[in-house]
């Protein structure tokens, strides 16, 4: 999605129907809506924002130290 600033992409939680979806816009603006929580649980929490593509990288970088800790 960074290089050709097209696209959506969906991450999707397997123990609920939580996700965070990413979608760049022709004008280059990244929409990142999602949910945090299951609809069937007492409380969840439903977001969305705009932002531009300049977050992807580092978003990227993190996910990447997320998952190599979990593998530690």
């Amino acid at each position: 999605m960074h290089s050709t600033l097209s696209g959506k992409t969906v991450l999707n939680d397997n123990d609920s129907n939580g996700f965070v979806e990413f979608e760049i816009e022709p004008n280059e603006c990244l929409n990142v809506s999602g949910q945090v929580g299951g609809t069937n649980e007492d409380h969840f929490l439903k977001f969305k924002f705009q932002t531009d593509q300049t977050c992807i990288p580092p978003f990227v970088q993190d996910f990447n130290s997320l998952l190599t800790y979990q593998n530690d």
